[in-house]
């Protein structure tokens, strides 16, 4: 049930997530499971984010942090990493700092165990938090540091064998590193980030992707050059799916 949930974020079906995560709730407490209660929680927070509903997903992802402490592993840095984010994107710029150096805590300590790290999009590498640390950089307005570690992201990430390599995660990376770079205004630095997300074929291009690249959008130069760009990427973001 939460796997499903998480798929259906992807496909843009927040309506049917949020159903399925209340299902994925059930079963985490009927089994007493707090690694299920923190991804449940986790699937929630993106639900509401991507409804622009920020303090509700705030709201998860700190009840989240709380179950995830008990059970450890790649929950708690998912949820401390996911948090610090949230903390941002609020505002609360002291407490997104704050949380991150907990995140970074956790990485160094990580030890995932089968009760954390669930499988599949339900589970969390250091490689992984990073992308929730350039982020939270990002929202914050510190491209240098964002920009920095969305470069050493994507280099572990390419050089990862291929059974383990999560091409997602790769992509909003890239998405990371252009906003970096057009926060810098380097427009030709973020062309060059996203070439490699832009041949993703129409049905691999995830809902989040594609909202990604609206965000991009908003940061282009309006010259002739920007709105060019502009235009790839809408069209992008709009091709329909298979």
């Amino acid at each position: 049930m939460a796997l499903m949930g998480w798929m259906s974020v992807d496909m843009g079906r927040p309506d049917l997530a949020g159903t399925h995560a209340r299902a994925a709730w059930m079963c985490g407490e009927a089994a007493d499971h707090d690694g299920l209660r923190a991804w449940t929680c986790k699937t929630w927070q993106m639900v509401e984010y991507w409804a622009q509903r920020r303090p509700q997903a705030a709201a998860h992802t700190e009840r989240g942090a709380i179950y995830a402490d008990r059970a450890g592993g790649g929950a708690a840095l998912i949820m401390l990493s996911a948090l610090a984010l949230d903390y941002a994107r609020l505002g609360r710029e002291d407490d997104a700092l704050t949380t991150l150096n907990r995140a970074r805590d956790a990485a160094e300590r990580l030890t995932p165990t089968g009760d954390t790290d669930l499988g599949g999009p339900m589970s969390c590498t250091p490689e992984r938090a990073v992308g929730y640390w350039a982020d939270t950089y990002l929202v914050l307005g510190h491209s240098k540091e964002a920009l920095a570690l969305a470069d050493e992201a994507v280099a572990a990430s390419e050089s990862a064998p291929g059974a383990v390599r999560n091409m997602g995660t790769e992509r909003m990376m890239r998405c990371h590193q252009a906003i970096a770079h057009l926060q810098q205004r380097d427009l030709d630095a973020a062309q060059h980030a996203l070439a490699r997300v832009l041949v993703t074929p129409p049905e691999l291009r995830a809902a989040p992707l594609r909202l990604r690249m609206h965000d991009i959008t908003a940061l282009l130069p309006d010259d002739t050059a920007g709105r060019s760009f502009a235009d790839t990427l809408t069209g992008f973001a709009t091709a329909p799916g298979e």
